[in-house]
């Protein structure tokens, strides 16, 4: 279990924009490209607008934000080259890539890893009304728990591993159906559910619903070794952090963390990707204060020796020019390419 301290900062939340003339226009770059994201309110949208903001501030491109209720949906477009670029967890990135039953029937072979970020730490699958009386997990058995998530079917999937933290299943609650973050916070506020997903602290549903509705954070850590190994089946690369107290958390919270991929079709324009990285490296700072998630976004998480899927082109032609690309790396980039066929 890892320790933060967690600053809160305040994001902009605009679906398609564009911003003023850009610092230096290059050639032969598309006039607009596309970022696929969560809806609106949540911390992969505030992502998404801040890092459409940097590219289209600092490149020819004017890049949009479009919405959708979570990646289940705009992975498929962006497999399907309909839209260019896309900001999931590390999770949908893989089983994705994969076709993982839990959450994809079908392989999106064409995605490719343009960047990778920094670990979003802040996620709360599960946190219950205050006056619903829940103060552990075990606690939730026989309670009304907001699930199936068709929309965004990964929350789901966190949601089943942090009842399994307090040796619960899915069949030990009653089950509120939901498609996606929103009516999950829809249900919590109305009172339809006694528990349920909420996405991360800071962002503004979850802020706004505070406002309403008294929450009771849970403690995410096991108390079983048995439970833990479950979760960590469930959620591979994810991990539980204790943050100090920050906003309407009034002492330390445990929350989950995990890394957030920025990704692109494998047809997306070579010399834009290329572009895009470079923008992101060079003002990486400018990120890191448009949205909590992008905080933690810098040069020493922008490199992964072990992707779990193949690297955009030009990305690849970014990493050799600058003397990061190696014979491993290649190695593993010829295997998942083979993958992909």
């Amino acid at each position: 279990m890892k320790r933060f301290l967690i600053i809160p900062l305040v994001a902009v939340l605009v679906s398609v924009f564009s911003w003023g003339p850009p610092a230096v226009a290059q050639s032969n770059l598309p006039a607009q490209a596309s970022i696929g994201s969560h809806r609106v309110g949540g911390s992969f949208h505030q992502a998404a607008v801040g890092i459409a903001k940097v590219l289209s501030s600092h490149t020819s491109v004017k890049v949009v934000v479009k919405p959708y209720s979570g990646p289940g949906t705009y992975m498929a477009l962006l497999n399907k080259g309909e839209i260019d670029m896309g900001l999931p967890n590390s999770l949908d990135t893989k089983y994705a890539f994969e076709g993982n039953p839990l959450l994809y029937k079908e392989r999106m072979v064409n995605e490719r890893l343009l960047l990778p970020g920094g670990f979003n730490i802040g996620l709360m699958p599960i946190v219950p009304r205050k006056d619903s009386g829940i103060k552990t997990i075990a606690d939730l058995k026989g309670k009304r728990v907001n699930s199936n998530f068709g929309g965004n079917r990964v929350i789901s999937l966190q949601c089943q591993a942090v009842l399994a933290l307090g040796g619960l299943t899915w069949d030990d609650v009653i089950k509120v159906p939901c498609v996606d973050m929103k009516s999950s916070v829809k249900n919590l506020r109305q009172g339809r559910a006694d528990a349920g997903f909420i996405g991360d602290y800071g962002q503004a549903t979850t802020l706004e619903l505070v406002e309403a509705v008294p929450l009771q954070p849970l403690d995410y850590v096991a108390a079983k070794p048995e439970y833990r190994q479950r979760f960590n089946d469930l959620l591979p690369g994810f991990e539980i952090f204790t943050i100090d107290p920050v906003m309407w958390l009034k002492k330390p919270t445990t929350v989950l963390g995990y890394r957030v991929n920025f990704l692109a079709n494998a047809d997306f324009s070579e010399e834009a990707a290329y572009v895009f990285v470079d923008t992101i490296y060079k003002h990486y700072k400018e990120l890191n204060g448009l949205a909590n998630m992008l905080k933690r976004w810098n040069p020493d998480v922008f490199f992964d020796p072990e992707p779990s899927v193949p690297y955009h082109k030009g990305t690849v032609k970014y990493y050799k020019e600058k003397g990061l690309w190696t014979d491993e790396v290649e190695k593993r980039q010829q295997e998942l390419l083979a993958k992909a066929k």
